[in-house]
């Protein structure tokens, strides 16, 4: 019996200090964030180019649609200008909580050209994949079938 009331008052002693013990709420994700890191294309010969500190954003629109941008971005050694916007519009996802799991292909890139979205079909987006969450964008697909991917960590809402 005595064991009994000795293993009861421990249970209920680590019932107790379990709810005592406080979690940090999750960091909601929101409907527009913009991110800082490092993006890896894959050239023809197996070159690879890298820009560092580029910066990504996401946006939510009211009806559900996912747009990601990249800002003053080249995607080669050779590409002679910086674009100052590329958008890869509509992407397909699914959301599990503060995470967007992205999939999709055949998505045409929109540069932004005096204001305005212009298609790019020449750099279709194929196999892309990757996660959206409050800290870090991951992105990994081909553009104009060269492998790149993308990493990067929150900065700011946008």
């Amino acid at each position: 019996m005595k064991i009994c009331k000795l293993l009861f008052c421990l249970a209920l002693g680590a019932m107790l200090f379990s709810g005592c013990r406080k979690e940090t709420p999750a960091t909601p994700l929101p409907d527009e964030a913009a991110y800082v890191g490092r993006l890896d294309v894959i050239e023809i010969g197996d070159a690879l180019f890298r820009i560092d500190d580029l910066r990504a954003s996401f946006v939510l629109d009211a009806q559900g649609r996912l747009d990601i941008s990249m800002y003053d971005v080249s995607f080669s050694s050779k590409m002679p200008v910086k674009l100052s916007e590329m958008i890869l519009p509509d992407v397909p996802y699914t959301r599990n909580g503060n995470t967007l799991t992205l999939s999709g292909t055949d998505i045409i890139p929109m540069m932004v050209m005096r204001g305005e979205r212009v298609p790019y079909d020449r750099y279709k987006c194929t196999d892309l994949t990757g996660t959206i969450d409050p800290e870090r964008m991951v992105l990994s697909m081909k553009l104009g079938g060269f492998q790149t991917d993308y990493t990067g960590s929150y900065t700011a809402a946008i």
